[in-house]
């Protein structure tokens, strides 16, 4: 039998596997939401039409925002992760490329939304039926408001997310606080006319 003239060789050996198995597990917690497919990471496309007409609707905003799932030993709750968005062309097509986060554990489904001025999100429409939303081809129809009551009221009710930061999404809040603007400009215009009136 012959004795191990280097022990400490031996030692190393065990703690550099276990440093690598390790690191392997970390990295296959933290790249495993690659593995949940496009629909995950985009890219994102699709157009946005008028649902009564059927017209593209140009210059519509378009915002992917994505959640992340803190844990802690209280509570369960979800953060602000990040967010691209873009606008529709005069096609009213639109593609936002894919994101290649660093870490993805955690990271919830993404949520899309749109934003036009006079209009409101109704539907979305994936081709295939069974299709991945805005992998396969997809058409978001929007109504057009009536009244610019309505159209202040969806401004005010369906605005951008206060937890995504302005930074990341700066068109769709430039847009956003023009809309409200013109709500409140359209407001006291029209109770300064009921003031002339009474």
């Amino acid at each position: 039998m012959t004795a191990d003239l280097h022990p400490r060789r031996r030692g190393w050996r065990g703690l550099r596997r276990l440093v690598i198995g390790l690191s392997v597990i970390v990295l296959l917690l933290a790249f495993g939401g690659y593995l949940r497919g496009q629909d995950q990471w985009g890219p994102f496309r699709g157009q946005v039409v008028d649902a009564d007409t059927g017209a593209p609707i140009a210059n519509a905003h378009v915002m992917v925002t994505w959640r992340i799932r803190r844990i802690s030993l209280a509570d369960t709750v979800s953060a602000f992760f990040d967010a691209r968005e873009t606008m529709t062309d005069a096609q009213g097509r639109f593609e936002l490329p894919r994101l290649w986060p660093l870490w993805t554990l955690n990271v919830l489904e993404p949520g899309v939304g749109f934003f036009a001025p006079g209009y409101i999100a109704m539907a979305q429409e994936v081709t295939p039926a069974d299709g991945a939303p805005f992998v396969d081809p997809t058409v978001v129809t929007m109504r057009p408001l009536k009244t610019w009551q309505e159209a202040c009221d969806a401004v005010i009710s369906h605005g951008p997310s206060v937890t995504v930061p302005r930074t990341k999404i700066p068109n769709l809040n430039r847009a956003y606080d023009i809309a409200v603007d013109d709500c409140r400009t359209k407001r006291n215009t029209e109770f300064l006319e009921r003031e002339r009136a009474q």
